[in-house]
Order: structure tokens, then sequence, then C-alpha cells
């Protein structure tokens, strides 16, 4: 990958002003993509467009805004709405994709203990703001569908792209047309920074 060509492409047409930690932030997820072997550039894009919208543009992992305030997950309840009292944590959005909820902070740590990579993200919702395994969380559940049931793969396959929906893999059709619109910008980086 070229990139400089790549970092051209963003600055034209995604962030205008991007600063170092925003380059850095994407590389990197590009870089745990291929890793996991996510190498489909529509897929890799979407990841991106997501991460852009779920931090507010940093393309770092971050806290949700208000951390849950005015919201049932911003409370000890589950998303069936039973009350928990252990751990003694709110699972308000946190990561490069916002994961919310008690049960998808247990669902996490049990892949992460599944993939041998020992994160207990139920006691340790933080983990979520460490890049590493914020970016293998939001990778791993939008290839796999974990948090919602709909994946990369329904999205994006063989003659199949479909940017718009893809917004079900995290969270129903909430601002679709605005992060397709930038995960087509994405994809056109990529192509850019790869072509021959």
């Amino acid at each position: 990958m070229n990139r400089d060509k790549f970092i051209s492409s963003i600055k034209s047409n995604i962030f205008h002003i991007a600063t170092q930690s925003i380059i850095d932030g994407c590389f990197f997820l590009i870089d745990e993509a291929n890793r996991f072997g996510v190498d489909d550039q529509r897929m890799q894009a979407y990841i991106l467009a997501t991460a852009y919208w779920e931090t507010g543009k940093t393309m770092q992992p971050v806290r949700e805004n208000g951390r849950g305030e005015g919201m049932a997950y911003g409370k000890k309840l589950k998303q069936d709405r039973t009350p928990y009292t252990l751990p003694d944590k709110i699972y308000y959005g946190r990561g490069y994709s916002q994961t919310t909820w008690y049960d998808n902070y247990l669902m996490l740590t049990h892949q992460s203990y599944a993939k041998q990579k020992g994160w207990d993200f139920l006691n340790n919702p933080e983990l979520l703001l460490l890049p590493e395994p914020s970016a293998w969380a939001t990778i791993h559940c939008m290839w796999h569908g974990y948090y919602t049931g709909a994946s990369l793969l329904k999205y994006f396959h063989d003659g199949v792209c479909d940017w718009f929906n893809a917004r079900r893999i995290i969270n129903g059709l909430d601002q679709a047309a605005v992060i397709a619109g930038i995960a087509q910008h994405f994809y056109g980086a990529l192509q850019i920074a790869t072509a021959s």
C-alpha cells in the first residue's frame, strides 16, 4: 500500500485536517483487519467508516459522550432489562464501535477467551479504550455478526456491495446514508493506495 497516496486521499475527501493520531488510527485498523484476514477493501472501508463515525472522527477508541446517561444501557440493566449487581460497572459505549450493554461485554469476554486472547471485557470494560483489544472486538464482531446478527459477509461478497444496509452490522439504519458515503470515500482511498 502506498501510504502517502492513502493519506492524500483521505485528507482531500474525508478529514481535510488529518492529525497524526487520525492517520495512525486508520493504518492501525487496516493492519489489524489484514491480520484478522479481512482483506476485502470494501469491508476494510466499512470498518474504517464505522470507526470514523463511532469515535467522533478521531479514529481512536473513545468513551461515549454522556456515558450512557438517559439510556437503558447506562443503568445496571441487561438487554432484556433484567437488573444486575455485579460487576459494579456500567456498560456504556466504548471503543472503535461504541460497544454497549452488559450482554455484549460478556459476549466479547467469552469470544476473547475462546480465541485465546484473555481479555475480560466484562470485569474490565476499559480494555475497549486500548487500540488492540478494541480493534479486535470491532473487527471480530463485524466479521461474525455478533453485535446484531448481521455481518460484513452479508453486505460485501461477490457482486454484492450494500454500503447503506451494512450499517445494520452495528446499529440498525442510524445514519446509514452518511456512513455509506464515508465508507465509499475510504474505499476510494484504499483503491488509489493499492493501484499498480
